[in-house]
């Protein structure tokens, strides 16, 4: 897969910033990054350590290599995740035996939101081989309208939802 990154990333040349695949040196930078938010307990620090994989997560830079945002990504059922209790809004039945992809953590530095890198670290997530994507989201973050844009709500408690996107045919 390292030889296709270009034409996976399709990186935009006019842009101020590109999309480049995670580095285990990045991850000191990252995990900082992650912890600065309010929100994020240091359980959730823990889930996001364990559930990304290097390998298919990845980072904005711009052109002097300074991270200026990441999309943390991990192969997981979105099954594994409901559990008794939690207010499921749809039969999630039909994703038995498909390939999920989780994006465990998208963060992009605040002087750069609105420069279109949040949105190339989630176009290049939907190029990736997996039937769905889905992600949790803190309450607290009061952004899932921002993530109903591309997803749909399939699961709530009274701190998370979970939305789901089914990947397009092709």
């Amino acid at each position: 897969m390292q030889n296709n990154w270009r034409q996976i990333l399709k990186v935009r040349s006019n842009a101020d910033f590109s999309i480049e695949p995670m580095q285990e040196s990045d991850l000191p930078e990252i995990m900082d990054m992650v912890q600065s938010v309010p929100q994020h307990s240091p359980d959730v620090v823990d889930y996001i350590q364990h559930q990304m994989d290097l390998g298919k997560s990845v980072k904005a830079v711009d052109s002097t290599g300074k991270i200026l945002g990441f999309y943390l990504l991990g192969q997981n059922s979105v099954l594994n995740t409901l559990y008794k209790g939690m207010d499921v809004k749809e039969n999630i039945q039909p994703y038995v035996g498909k390939k999920g992809l989780e994006g465990v953590a998208l963060f992009v530095l605040p002087e750069y939101r609105g420069s279109g890198s949040g949105r190339a670290l989630k176009n290049y997530a939907q190029n990736l081989p997996y039937d769905y994507m889905w992600g949790y989201h803190l309450k607290d973050f009061n952004n899932l309208q921002d993530w109903l844009k591309r997803r749909r709500l399939i699961a709530e408690d009274p701190n998370v939802y979970i939305t789901l996107r089914d990947k397009k045919k092709t």
